[in-house]
């Protein structure tokens, strides 16, 4: 049984999961908040299988939110709930970074709703292990044909990493499924998605930095961060100090080595 939580101040749209969701004996709705204070107090007292949070909920800041929901309960899967479209975004990207999982329209179809649901009851705690133990036995007898997959999807990321590429978009390419490939992503790879390609994009910005005169804020368009503040504090969390930071201790001879292309396990990145 999954335990939801519904986050969202819309008294109407909390009524309408309900209606969805109680079709569902799958799932059970433990809780409903209309303000962020409220979701947290609410979140720790159940600590739901999935979240819908509305990404203007508020009372705080959504971003905060989800750090929060995260650190509290990791397993805790967040659909935000948005009315406009936020896909390839700089608000979905950092939501993303943050820990949330997917995000979904308002207002949400029934069937977009429930088929949701049916991918997310694969990562309850009793079918997470089958489904290890599956993909543990897929990748035992492809395991040549996995390993060009994800060889291929790095490939294709290093070369369109500044362009803002999304999971989709790799998997596409490589023709599997987003489900499959993120799987395949952190099995391989011991991270996700979104962290990989952030990883490779501070990277960038640090060999920009120590090579270059460029402007931080130039930096940042170049690796499709709109907003010169965010790419700083994704800079920071990453490598530990600011941009301005690392620039002025590259040029002292502080900074470390280039970053080279190197073996992560069995692939080269």
């Amino acid at each position: 049984m999954l335990k939801i939580l519904l986050v969202d101040d819309e008294y109407l749209v909390r009524e309408a999961f309900k209606v969805i969701l109680k079709k569902m004996k799958e799932t059970v709705v433990i809780g409903e908040a209309s303000s962020g204070k409220k979701a947290m107090e609410l979140f720790c007292k159940t600590q739901p299988d999935i979240t819908f949070l509305d990404i203007n909920i508020p009372g705080t800041d959504v971003f905060d939110l989800i750090e929060f929901m995260k650190g509290i309960y990791h397993k805790n899967s967040i659909v935000l709930l948005s009315g406009y479209d936020l896909f390839g975004s700089e608000i979905l990207q950092r939501a993303l970074e943050m820990g949330a999982d997917e995000i979904l329209m308002k207002p949400s179809h029934q069937e977009d709703v429930i088929a949701l649901i049916r991918r997310y009851m694969t990562f309850n705690e009793k079918e997470n292990d089958k489904f290890d133990s599956m993909l543990d036995g897929i990748t035992a007898k492809n395991s040549i044909q996995d390993g060009k997959v994800i060889q291929s999807a790095l490939n294709y990321i290093e070369e369109n990493y500044q362009n803002g590429i999304t999971l989709e978009e790799v998997a596409e390419h490589v023709h599997i499924s987003p489900f499959y490939l993120s799987k395949l992503f952190k099995k391989e790879l011991k991270m996700n998605f979104v962290s990989y390609v952030t990883e490779k994009k501070m990277q960038k910005a640090k060999e920009l930095l120590e090579n270059t005169d460029l402007p931080v804020i130039h930096i940042a368009l170049e690796l499709n961060y709109q907003e010169p503040n965010y790419f700083s504090k994704v800079f920071k969390k990453v490598v530990g100090i600011t941009p301005s930071e690392y620039r002025k201790r590259s040029k002292k001879g502080l900074s470390k080595k280039k970053h080279n292309s190197v073996l992560n396990g069995n692939w080269l990145i």
